[in-house]
C-alpha cells in the first residue's frame, strides 16, 4: 500500500487523486435507490470518488442470501477513505448493538450512519416520531378518525419502535385509548406481510372496516400497499369505506389507486449530507454525532383528501394589481424574483428533490419576456428544457404542475393590464399542456426504457445461460452492458473463495474506451485493491457499485459496475445472471474433467471387459464340460444303484436258497439219523437172527437128521444175519459219512447264510452310499448345469456390456468434441 502522508486524523493517506467514499447498502431498490442517488450526486458535486458495497441484510436468516454479505469484507482503508452505512435498512434482522459492532469493524475510518444513531459515529437519523405523529394527527383532525388500526413493523427495529410510540402518544394526547385488538403483529415491512396483518384484523379478530376501525396507519408504505390490496380484494373501497396511510413517501405508493398518503423521509438529503459529513471528517472538522432530519407529510388520496396537485392549481383570492405599465411589470418581476423563486422551489421540494434554482430563474426571465412581447415562446422553450433535465434525472415530471401553480399564484397579483393577463394565462395554459405532454412522454419513455432494458438483460441472460463459456460470456457483457448505460465494468474471481480479502484475479474489464486487454490467465488484484491501480488511468472520477458473485453457498468473486444512467436495481439482475453463468461454467468445467476421467475409465473398463468376456467364455465351455461329466456321473450312479439293487435281490435269493439247502440238509441229517436207528434195529435183528440160528443149529444137532432141515434154515439164517450185519455195517459207515457230510454242509450253509447276510448288509450299505453319492452327484450336476447356464448368461451380459462400453466411449468422445467445439 502506497502511503505518503497521513490525514487530519493521523490515519495513513493513500496517494489517490481524490477522496473515495464507500457506501454500504443492502439493496438499491426503492428507498435505498433514493439514498444512493443522494450520495452519487453529492460525490459528483464535491469531486470525490464513490464505491458502493451492495450486500444484503445483516444476519439475514436465509443462509444463501447471507452469502451476499461477504462483499462487506472487502471494504477497507486500502480502497476507501470513509464509509457511509445504510444502517436503518441493513439492520433489519439485528439489534442496534449488532449494528454498532458491525460498524466498529471499520475503525478508524471516518464513518457515517444513516437512520440509526451509533455511538461515536456521526449519525443522520430521521424524525420518525414526528412523522408518525403528523399522519395520525391528520387522520384525527382532518378526517375525524377515532379507531385507527396500526400495522406494526419489525419488533426490535429502532425506527419501528419510534413510529409505534408516536402512534400511542398521539392517541393519548386526544384522549383516545390504544386498543390492542387494533394493533397488528409485527411485520417485516414487505407487501405480503401487510396483507397478512390485515387478515389477522379482519378474520382472526373479527374487525369490520368502518365499524371496528375507521382508518389504518401502516408503519411503512409496502405494508400499507398490502393493506390496500387486501381491502380492495374483499370489496372495500379506500378511502370511502376506510382510510389508509403509509410511511416513507417514495416508490409505488405515489402511483397506487388511490395514491397513498404517506410521510416522506429525506432519503436524498440524507445521502447528500452523509457525503459532506465524511468529507468534513477527512478535513479534520468537527461533525455533530447526531443530526435528526425532518420528515414531511405527503397528502394524497388514500386518506380521503383530494389530489394535492389539483388543490395546488387553485389560485385563491388575488390581491389588487399594483402595476400598470410593461416597464413597471418587468421591474416588479425583478424585485419579486427571489421570493418567487423561493416559493417555486418550496413547491417543488414538496414532491421531488434536487430542483436546480437555475431553471427557476430561466423560467422567470423567459416568462417576463414573453408576457412583455420581447420574445415568442421563450417560456415554452425554457420549460421544455426543464422537462428534459427532469427526465434525465429520472424525477417525476408531473410534479412541475405544483411549480406552475405556485408560479401563477405569485405572479398574478403583479399583472394589472388585461393584455398581460391574457398572455400570461395563455402561457400558463400552454405550460400545463407542456407538462402534461412531458408527463406522458416521461412515462412512455420509462416504459420504453424498461422494455429496452429488459430486452437487453434478456439478451445478455440468454447468452450467459446458454454458453457457459467465459470468453463468449465476456463478449456478451462487453456488447450489452454499455447499452444499459454502464460506462465500465470489472469482474474478478477470488483466489481463495473462503478468504475473499486475500486477493482476486481480474478476468474481464472494460471502460468508456472499450474492452481492456486482460491476460488470458487473468490479472492479479492485490488484496482489497478491487481494481488494479494500473487500470485507473488518468484523473477520471470513479462512481461504482461492487456486488458479490455467488450461487447458493458457492462464492466466486465480485463485479464492479461504474454508475451510469441505468436504474440502480439493474445491478442485482446482472449479479444473478453472471453468478449463474459462473456456476454453469464451473459445472461445465467439472463435466469436462469428469468426461475426460470417464473416457479413461471407460477405455480401461472396455479392455478389462474384453478380457473378462474371453475368460467367461472359456469358463462357460469348461462349466458345460463339467455339467456333461456330472450328467454322466449321474447316469453311472443310477446304473450303480440299479446294480446294487440287483445284487441285493440276488443276495436275498441266495440267502433264501442257502436257507432252503440248510433246511434240506437238516432234513437229510434227520432222515440219516432215522435210517441209522433203523439200521441199528436191523443189526439188532441180525444179532438176534444169528443167535436164533445158533440156537437152531444146536437144536438141529440134537435132532440129527430130523433136524437137518432146521439146520439148513439155521445155516441160512446165519448167512443172512452175517450178510445183514455186513450190510448194516456198510450202511452205518455210509450213514456216518453222510451224517458227517451233512453236519459239515450245515456248518457251511450256516456260514454261507451268515456270509450272505453280511454280503447283503454290505450291499445295503453300498447301496445307501451309492444313493448318497448319487444325490451328491445329482446336486453337483444340477449346480454344474446352473453354472453352465449362468456362464452363458454372463457371456451374453458381457457381450452387451462390451457393446454398451463401446457406446459410452463413443458418446464420451462426442461429448469431448462438443465441449472442444464450444471452446470450453
Amino acid at each position: 500500500m502506497d502511503q505518503s502522508e497521513t490525514d487530519n486524523a493521523g490515519r495513513p493517506k493513500l496517494n489517490r487523486p481524490r477522496p473515495t467514499i464507500g457506501f454500504m447498502v443492502d439493496s438499491l431498490a426503492v428507498h435505498e435507490s433514493v439514498l444512493w442517488h443522494g450520495v452519487l450526486d453529492a460525490v459528483r458535486a464535491h469531486d470525490a470518488d464513490l464505491i458502493g458495497f451492495q450486500g444484503n441484510l445483516l444476519e439475514i436468516p436465509d443462509g444463501f442470501m447471507a452469502q451476499g454479505n461477504v462483499i462487506y469484507q472487502l471494504a477497507s482503508a486500502e480502497n476507501v477513505d470513509g464509509l457511509v452505512f445504510s444502517s436503518a435498512t441493513m439492520a433489519h434482522w439485528i439489534s442496534l448493538g449488532g449494528m454498532q459492532r458491525f460498524a466498529e469493524r471499520y475503525h478508524p475510518l471516518p464513518r457515517v450512519s444513516l437512520g440509526l444513531p451509533l455511538k461515536g459515529i456521526p449519525s443522520l437519523t430521521v424524525d420518525n416520531y414526528q412523522g408518525m405523529r403528523q399522519v395520525i394527527s391528520h387522520l384525527i383532525d382532518a378526517h375525524g378518525c377515532r379507531r385507527i388500526a396500526y400495522i406494526s413493523g419489525p419488533q426490535d427495529h429502532p425506527e419501528s419502535k419510534s413510529r409505534y410510540q408516536a402512534y400511542v402518544d398521539t392517541l393519548a394526547e386526544v384522549g383516545l385509548p390504544v386498543d390492542p385488538a387494533l394493533v397488528s403483529p409485527p411485520t417485516t415491512w414487505v407487501e405480503s406481510t401487510g396483507r397478512q396483518a390485515m387478515r389477522v384484523l379482519l378474520d382472526e379478530r373479527g374487525l369490520q372496516p368502518g365499524v371496528g376501525f375507521d382508518a389504518v396507519a401502516a408503519s411503512n408504505d409496502m405494508t400499507a400497499l398490502g393493506v390496500l390490496i387486501e381491502l380492495q380484494a374483499r370489496g372495500f373501497h379506500v378511502p370511502e369505506d376506510i382510510a389508509v396511510t403509509g410511511f416513507d413517501g417514495h416508490g409505488k405508493g405515489e402511483f397506487s389507486a388511490p395514491s397513498l398518503t404517506s410521510v416522506r423521509q429525506p432519503f436524498y438529503e440524507q445521502g447528500w449530507a452523509a457525503v459532506e459529513a465524511i468529507l468534513a471528517q477527512l478535513r479534520g472538522e468537527e461533525v455533530p454525532l447526531e443530526r435528526n432530519m425532518p420528515t414531511k407529510l405527503v397528502i394524497r388520496q388514500s386518506c380521503g383528501c383530494p389530489d394535492p396537485i389539483v388543490v395546488q392549481g387553485a389560485v385563491g383570492s388575488i390581491p389588487q394589481p399594483g402595476t400598470t405599465r410593461g416597464e413597471s411589470l418587468a421591474a416588479s418581476l425583478r424585485a419579486a424574483s427571489e421570493q418567487i423563486q423561493a416559493e417555486m422551489i418550496r413547491a417543488a421540494r414538496s414532491t421531488f428533490e434536487g430542483l436546480d434554482p437555475v431553471w427557476i430563474n430561466q423560467l422567470l426571465i423567459a416568462f417576463s419576456d414573453d408576457v412583455l412581447g420581447e420574445s415568442i415562446n421563450a417560456f415554452g422553450s425554457a420549460l421544455d428544457e426543464a422537462m428534459r433535465q427532469t427526465m434525465l434525472r429520472k424525477r417525476e415530471v408531473r410534479s412541475w404542475q405544483n411549480v406552475l401553480s405556485e408560479h401563477r399564484r405569485q405572479i398574478l397579483p403583479l399583472l394589472s393590464e388585461p393584455e398581460h393577463r391574457h398572455r400570461a394565462e395563455d402561457l400558463w395554459q400552454q405550460a400545463r399542456v407542456i407538462v402534461a405532454e412531458a408527463t406522458n412522454r416521461f412515462r412512455g419513455l420509462q416504459e420504453s426504457l424498461a422494455r429496452q432494458q429488459a430486452d437487453i438483460l434478456h439478451g445478455i441472460g440468454d447468452t450467459l445461460v446458454t454458453t457457459f463459456d467465459l470468453t463468449e460470456s465476456m463478449e456478451a457483457l462487453t456488447r450489452g452492458l454499455p447499452q444499459l448505460g454502464l460506462p465500465g465494468c470489472y469482474l474478478a474471481l477470488y483466489d481463495y473463495p473462503d478468504q475473499p480479502a486475500s486477493g482476486a484475479n481480474l478476468i474481464f474489464a472494460y471502460d468508456e474506451q472499450g474492452p481492456i486487454d486482460v491476460p488470458r490467465g487473468g490479472l492479479p488484484v492485490p488484496s482489497l485493491q478491487l481494481i488494479p491501480h494500473r487500470l485507473r488511468t488518468g484523473d477520471r472520477r470513479l462512481s461504482a457499485v461492487i456486488v458479490p458473485l455467488y450461487f447458493r453457498e458457492q462464492q466466486f468473486g465480485y463485479i464492479l459496475f461504474e454508475a451510469g444512467s441505468s436504474d440502480a436495481a439493474i445491478y442485482e439482475s446482472l449479479r444473478i445472471q453472471i453468478s449463474t453463468m459462473l456456476q454453469g461454467a464451473q459445472l461445465m468445467q467439472q463435466v469436462q474433467q469428469h468426461t475426460s476421467q470417464l473416457d479413461i475409465i471407460v477405455t480401461e473398463t472396455l479392455a478389462t471387459s474384453e478380457q473378462m468376456r474371453g475368460t467367461i467364455a472359456e469358463t462357460s465351455r469348461q462349466a458345460q464340460a463339467v455339467a456333461n461329466t456330472a450328467q454322466q456321473s449321474v447316469d453311472v450312479s443310477k446304473a450303480g444303484q440299479d446294480a446294487i439293487a440287483a445284487t441285493l435281490a440276488g443276495m436275498e435269493k441266495i440267502q433264501g436258497q442257502v436257507a432252503d439247502i440248510a433246511q434240506s440238509i437238516l432234513a437229510l441229517s434227520e432222515r440219516t439219523q432215522q435210517i441209522g436207528e433203523i439200521i441199528s434195529a436191523v443189526e439188532e435183528i441180525a444179532n438176534q437172527s444169528r443167535l436164533l440160528a445158533l440156537n437152531a443149529s444146536i437144536e438141529a444137532a440134537r435132532a440129527g437128521d430130523e433136524g437137518l432141515g432146521f439146520a439148513v434154515v439155521a445155516r441160512e439164517m446165519r448167512q443172512l444175519a452175517g450178510q445183514s450185519q455186513a450190510a448194516t455195517a456198510r450202511v452205518s459207515s455210509i450213514l456216518n459219512e453222510i451224517q458227517r457230510a451233512a453236519n459239515n454242509a450245515v456248518m457251511v450253509t450256516e456260514e454261507g447264510s451268515k456270509g450272505a447276510q453280511s454280503g447283503m448288509e454290505l450291499a445295503q450299505q453300498a447301496g445307501a452310499s451309492i444313493r448318497d453319492l448319487a444325490a451328491v452327484i445329482e446336486e453337483a450336476a444340477r449346480v454344474a448345469i446352473q453354472i453352465a447356464a449362468s456362464t452363458r448368461q454372463q457371456t451374453n451380459a458381457m457381450n452387451q456390456l462390451v457393446l454398451a462400453m463401446k457406446s459410452i466411449k463413443q458418446a464420451s468422445a462426442q461429448t469431448q468434441a462438443s465441449i472442444s467445439e464450444a471452446g470450453y
